[in-house]
């Protein structure tokens, strides 16, 4: 008796410590994340019928404080969220949304900016998600995953901070349909 009661204490002992070491690293990772990036970055997508088929896309990121982030492609597309407007043009087609009307792009919208201003654990509590933290090489592995399968949005979604300045330096999604769409911070 006295052993299991010394491997429960033990037990829940490590657990206390994980979960102040994790909350330590959000803090870190929220305190120190720049107010502004201005990066190229490189986007990766792969469609759901083929997987392995990837198209890489190229281009300009301006992200600041706290709603404005643009993705302006060298292809010609544009992403971008400012306040509570998205626009996306992708070609002929241009698309505009109210985020404060459309849950699914607010979702993705704050998804986005959450991840870059540090706000994780925000990010877990608004949008319901289980949180696993991991260090690899000077970087914070930082994994959200869904807690249930939905239609749209996101089933998990990965991102990886630099452990000494709090900036991101990558993003990678994947979709409940499975189409995944990674980025990489120059």
């Amino acid at each position: 008796m006295k052993r299991i009661l010394s491997t429960v204490i033990a037990a829940t002992f490590s657990l206390a410590l994980f979960a102040q070491d994790n909350t330590a690293i959000l803090n870190k990772i929220k305190e120190k994340a720049p107010s502004t990036i201005s990066s190229g970055f490189t986007e990766t997508r792969s469609s759901v019928s083929a997987p392995k088929d990837c198209k890489t896309l190229t281009g300009k990121l301006e992200f600041k404080t706290p709603e404005f982030l643009s993705m302006e492609y060298d292809n010609g597309e544009l992403f971008k969220i400012d306040g509570n407007r998205m626009n996306i043009l992708r070609g002929e087609k241009s698309l505009s949304f109210d985020l404060a009307k459309n849950k699914p792009m607010k979702n993705l919208s704050h998804l986005l900016i959450y991840a870059f201003r540090g706000m994780v654990q925000e990010l877990v509590d608004e949008q319901d998600t289980t949180l696993l933290i991991s260090s690899d090489n000077g970087e914070y592995v930082i994994t959200l995953a869904a807690k249930v399968q939905a239609v749209k949005g996101y089933k998990n979604a990965t991102f990886r901070y630099d452990s000494a300045t709090g900036r991101i330096k990558s993003m990678y999604l994947v979709e409940f349909n499975g189409k995944s769409t990674g980025y990489e911070l120059k």
